[in-house]
């Protein structure tokens, strides 16, 4: 089985951060000073500009959110393989993931895959998600590695100056300090609908600090971030997390205000050490957002009208 993916590259593998891969910009060579720098006009713009979550501006809000999480183990040798299936290997082999690079596998043992329908009352501080639909096959959801799971795709604002994640403290690449953890490159603009959008690469200055490594597109009129793609230096000491990508779109409904469109995580737990030749376990979380209403929405009724099998989630 294989999780419902509609924003990545249809690949043969498994591997982590397909769309970061995509990347062909090269850290600089030479550092320029801020003010010299082609990036440094567009990101003042996105600090004097912030973006606010549109959720978080209205009374009542209602969508439809559908997320998946995919779990398997990477890093698997043919050796490996012909000990676990043994007479079964030859015709296994076939239908199994492979990496080609490295000609290592990987093999799903868990997906889950949900619909909610999400109601939401700022005034009373409360939401409520409904189950609509929802399908689950491999191993069961339970213990400590989805406990590990659930703490480390937490929901993060790129927006502010610095992202909390597995309990550190990292300088997010759109931080108002950015010049003094990240170079910039301005790599290209587009222009569609009358507007021009700028890609942005960012490299961190120093291996050993809490940064982040990726691209982001821009939107001129509005310094709006219309998606951003990054990853987390594997060098970093994150507690037997060998690879960390994050990846993000956004809905921009005017030039103060964004919704969430897409949020995709990709993590690599290891099982001994964050040596990249080791076994390991590979995870991916999609979330996709739709369906956005701010009509008024009775949070009373709602309580009223709700029936135990459908509800998820009471009074967070």
């Amino acid at each position: 089985f294989q999780a419902e993916d509609g924003i990545r590259d249809s690949v043969a593998s498994r591997g982590l951060g397909d769309v970061y891969k995509r990347q062909i910009v090269d850290r600089p060579k030479k550092r320029l000073k801020k003010k010299e720098n082609p990036a440094f006009r567009i990101l003042k713009g996105i600090w004097a500009n912030k973006k606010r979550n549109g959720l978080n501006l209205v009374d009542t809000y209602a969508y439809k959110k559908y997320s998946s999480t995919e779990v398997g183990l990477n890093n698997i040798d043919q050796n490996f393989l012909r000990k676990i299936f043994r007479k079964d290997y030859d015709s296994l082999i076939s239908i199994i993931k492979q990496d080609k690079r490295n000609k290592r596998f990987y093999i799903p043992i868990y997906l889950s895959e949900i619909i909610k329908k999400v109601y939401g009352d700022n005034r009373l501080n409360k939401r409520l998600e409904l189950t609509e639909a929802e399908k689950e096959k491999g191993i069961q959801q339970d213990g400590f590695v989805f406990d590990r799971i659930s703490n480390v795709f937490a929901e993060i604002n790129i927006y502010d100056n610095n992202i909390e994640l597995l309990n550190k403290t990292f300088v997010s690449p759109l931080s108002s300090d950015g010049f003094g953890s990240y170079d910039y490159v301005l790599q290209d603009s587009i222009v569609s609908d009358s507007k021009t959008r700028y890609r942005i690469y960012f490299f961190p200055k120093r291996e050993a600090d809490l940064v982040f490594e990726g691209s982001f597109i821009v939107t001129e009129d509005f310094f709006a971030v219309n998606e951003i793609s990054m990853k987390v230096n594997s060098n970093i000491n994150l507690n037997l997390i060998r690879n960390l990508y994050i990846e993000k779109s956004f809905i921009i409904e005017n030039d103060s205000v964004f919704l969430p469109e897409t949020n995709v995580y990709e993590a690599d737990f290891t099982i001994l050490t964050k040596s990249e030749k080791n076994k390991g376990l590979y995870v991916k979380r999609t979330e996709k957002f739709e369906s956005y209403d701010f009509k008024p929405v009775s949070y009373t009724h709602l309580r009223a009208h709700e029936t135990l099998r459908y509800l998820v989630c009471r009074l967070l």
